[in-house]
């Protein structure tokens, strides 16, 4: 089964080019970031790099959340998007 896996799983980059980010489009949208703190995938400096290249008006931290967090700390991340949707009414 794992051969079989391998041999059909294939390994691609998340972006082939850069991302750009402007002002009139994506930058008229308010951002809140959650931080997964455990993640494998967009590890914790990669996140903390999209921060800082891409400033949110919030963030927030889930302790030991993977990439899944809605899957490893349902309950924090509810939490957490409950204190945003009451931001937005």
């Amino acid at each position: 089964d794992l051969t079989l896996w391998e041999s059909l799983v294939k390994k691609f980059p998340l972006w082939y080019e850069p991302l750009l980010y402007t002002a009139k489009n994506y930058g008229s949208v308010r951002r809140i970031y959650v931080v997964s703190k455990e993640d494998k995938l967009l590890v914790e400096a990669f996140q903390r790099k999209t921060i800082v290249e891409n400033p949110p008006q919030m963030v927030y931290e889930i302790e030991g959340s993977d990439h899944a967090v809605f899957f490893s700390k349902p309950l924090q991340l509810t939490e957490v998007l409950i204190k945003i949707a009451n931001m937005c009414v």
